[in-house]
């Protein structure tokens, strides 16, 4: 059997989500073929082996359950103890190739992105610069970093988003000056670096992709937000957003085309959601970004696209491992 670790919390600002994802994996994985360890990582950088119920985890009340937690004082130990890691992590430390970097340092095989892809893929910046090299449009942006003036050449309505956080935490649109002090000062809780975007009233359009080399690239799928954009409250919080899959657009095969070129020139390991937008007004596409380690929650698009293309869950979580090794 393999002797699996299953990371999951993280000191990022989607601790919960990833918590969601993780508890979510861990009731659907195959037990038969894995000897798992638990390894749940607080929001101050604290690690623990946890050996209670997943419905804890998924709840996030996992660091309450005191006697099935035991305290990790030598993490590498607890790495090469295993045979692949998976890091069900979202955002800073865990999708930002930090500790990717630390597998690849331990010679520890892992489920997901190498450590240079997670970090281009989390900097929201980069993944532009990178989509426009190979001719991929992307939106109108400025990017602001703390402590600097910003001279505004885009003109309202904007998007402000922390440059390297996921979940929509801290994006705001925009409508006036007034407006802009306030998001920017907001999505600096987040991030050192932050984006301002031409708002474009668009439909969201997401792609599932897996693999390492030959892609398996899904359908596509829609997001119709409850709100005016996907915003925090509209992914997480509202029942009235919905996913369509598979998306009713004329652009799949445009999209499909951009999602194949992209993921070649990042170098995808294992899995990778990207989106998009498309405009309402012109149907034209635009990268929106990419997701090294999309989520895992009941309502997450990446495995409702993997499942619609006849892959189940089950089976999606064997194959990233299979990847892995």
């Amino acid at each position: 059997m393999i002797k699996l670790l299953v990371i999951f919390g993280g000191m990022s600002s989607e601790h919960e989500i990833s918590c969601i994802s993780a508890g979510n994996v861990l009731e659907n994985i195959n037990k038969t073929k894995y000897i798992i360890t638990k390894a749940g990582v607080d929001k101050f950088g604290n690690w623990y082996i946890y050996n209670g119920d997943n419905k804890n985890i998924k709840a996030n009340i996992w660091l309450e359950d005191k006697d099935r937690l035991k305290t990790v004082d030598n993490i590498i130990e607890v790495i090469k103890a295993c045979d692949v890691a998976y890091p069900i992590l979202h955002g800073k430390y865990g999708e930002d190739g930090t500790i990717q970097g630390l597998f690849e340092l331990l010679n520890t095989k892992y489920v997901g992105c190498n450590y240079t892809t997670s970090a281009i893929g989390m900097d929201k910046e980069y993944s532009k610069i990178l989509a426009k090299s190979v001719d991929i449009p992307i939106v109108e942006y400025q990017v602001l970093k703390k402590h600097e003036k910003l001279d505004l050449k885009l003109s309202y309505p904007l998007i402000v988003k922390p440059n390297g956080a996921g979940s929509s935490y801290g994006v705001t649109k925009v409508n006036n000056s007034y407006e802009l002090d306030k998001a920017i000062k907001l999505a600096f809780e987040f991030d050192e670096k932050i984006l301002i975007e031409r708002f474009i009233p668009a439909r969201e359009i997401e792609c599932a992709v897996l693999g390492n080399n030959n892609y398996i690239i899904s359908d596509l799928g829609e997001i119709v937000p409850a709100n005016e954009f996907y915003d925090f409250e509209a992914k997480y919080e509202s029942n009235a957003s919905i996913c369509k899959i598979p998306a009713q657009i004329d652009q799949k095969e445009e999209i499909r085309e951009y999602v194949k070129r992209f993921s070649n020139v990042i170098g995808i390991k294992g899995l990778s959601r990207i989106d998009f937008f498309v405009a309402k007004d012109t149907n034209n596409v635009y990268f929106n970004e990419i997701n090294t380690m999309p989520g895992f929650t009941d309502i997450s698009m990446y495995p409702k696209l993997i499942e619609n293309y006849g892959i189940s869950y089950s089976d999606l979580i064997d194959k990233l491992i299979e990847l892995a090794i």
